[in-house]
């Protein structure tokens, strides 16, 4: 579809704005006059709105056409890459197609930390936490100042942590473990980490290397989903 032309919408404007000048010369004490002008001014009102949504849908018809398909293939190439390793190529073509749009900008150059590396993808993550999750619920559990007893039960219960998997109490170290492992079968980075928010000084004592693993996927998937929305938006599609 053509971009509206703008032009009839700013002589409009500019005719009302010359009567309501010719009206202001007038003596003011005019009842009829003065709401005269309100009127006017009104319809300027209206009229500068109009113009202002002419002119922004002016703006992405213009930006649809310089970016085109270009920004999708090249955003929906990045989301891919991102998933299993490093994208320091695929980053610069998004940079490319997307560098005039400040929105989808923001989005990719908030990437630019985890290109060169790449970050764990999901399936990883979770295969790391099997590993750590059991130290986890441990840390969870301890007492962060306790006397010679708890730290006598802490020794003893770090040669084996029992943990109840199946339908664990709300609220309990085991409960938060149990739904964060969850979300991580169903590739779910950040509903794991959610889970974990209760727990997490516990989670960055008995695994610092898997919790920082994973706030980098979850900020290289959020990022990733953001360019795609705003290509999205760009394109008029629903996605």
């Amino acid at each position: 579809r053509p971009p509206p032309d703008t032009a009839p919408l700013s002589d409009a404007i500019r005719r009302l704005q010359a009567d309501i000048a010719r009206l202001a010369e007038r003596p003011a004490a005019d009842p009829a006059l003065t709401a005269e002008i309100q009127r006017l001014r009104g319809m300027i009102d209206a009229l500068t709105r109009r113009l202002g949504e002419a002119e922004t849908a002016m703006r992405d018809s213009r930006l649809r056409d310089r970016i085109g398909e270009r920004a999708l293939v090249a955003v929906t190439a990045l989301r891919a890459a991102a998933e299993h390793g490093p994208f320091p190529g695929e980053l610069e073509a998004a940079r490319a197609a997307l560098s005039e749009d400040p929105a989808a900008k923001d989005a990719i150059e908030a990437l630019a930390p985890y290109a060169e590396k790449g970050v764990a993808d999901a399936g990883a993550l979770a295969r790391r936490f099997d590993l750590v999750s059991a130290a986890v619920v441990q840390a969870a559990r301890r007492a962060p100042d306790g006397d010679w007893l708890d730290r006598t039960v802490e020794r003893m219960s770090s040669v084996l942590t029992v943990r109840r998997v199946e339908s664990p109490p709300p609220g309990t170290p085991d409960a938060h473990v149990a739904t964060a492992e969850k979300a991580l079968a169903a590739r779910d980075v950040a509903a794991a980490l959610a889970a974990l928010a209760p727990i997490r000084d516990a989670v960055a004592r008995a695994a610092p290397d898997w919790l920082a693993a994973a706030e980098a996927r979850r900020a290289v998937d959020a990022a990733t989903t953001r360019a795609a929305r705003r290509v999205a938006a760009i394109l008029g599609q629903d996605r």
